[in-house]
């Protein structure tokens, strides 16, 4: 089963496992929010459109693409009635159907860690990312201080089929700068990552 299947099928129940005491992810990935910036905003694996309800009103074109038809319908539901602009896409970020250089922010919580070779990824989140332009992350990695719980943490993100990873030399060779990094979890194992387009 593909992981676009799987997720279609966790899409209903994804909310719930995300808000979960101590293993959810909420309160990281709302952690991003203040560092994306412009009126132009992606958002690559937006599942259920958590993020994008709590972007869209402070950004001016709002868009979330994901894989899952599943996740995409839960996000519709999520954002039927919205007063703001939000477009939802099915597409994968190897391939974004939109020009270089169109968005401002490209925001990525717990997306690319699914990614096995993120070097083609990274060159195409650059390649739609204007001169200038952001790109946000949180996602599983190791921890700047290696703990045996970090390890037991990041063998299970593996176990699961993520790669956690630092992602800055792939970012690098894609032609990005990071300017911001720092830990979310208090175990180290998720963080948050800042990284500009140069002009």
């Amino acid at each position: 089963m593909s992981l676009s299947a799987v997720y279609s099928l966790l899409a209903p129940l994804y909310r719930l496992f995300l808000g979960f005491p101590l293993l959810g992810l909420a309160s990281e990935q709302r952690a991003a929010a203040r560092f994306v910036k412009g009126k132009r905003v992606l958002e690559v694996g937006c599942g259920t459109g958590y993020m994008l309800a709590r972007i869209a009103s402070i950004h001016r074109e709002v868009t979330g693409l994901d894989l899952s038809a599943g996740m995409l319908r839960q996000a519709r539901k999520r954002l039927r009635g919205s007063l703001y602009k939000i477009n939802l896409i099915r597409a994968s970020y190897y391939d974004i159907p939109f020009p270089a250089g169109y968005f401002d922010s490209v925001l990525a919580t717990f997306t690319l860690t699914h990614a096995a070779d993120l070097a083609p990824v990274a060159a195409e989140l650059s390649r739609v990312l204007a001169p200038g332009g952001r790109l946000v992350i949180v996602d599983a990695g190791p921890a700047n201080k290696s703990t045996v719980f970090s390890k037991g943490i990041n063998r299970l993100w593996r176990f699961l089929g993520d790669h956690p990873r630092g992602e800055e030399p792939i970012l690098s060779g894609a032609g990005l700068k990071t300017v911001y990094r720092r830990e979310l979890s208090k175990f180290g194992t998720v963080h948050l990552l800042v990284a500009v387009k140069p002009a």
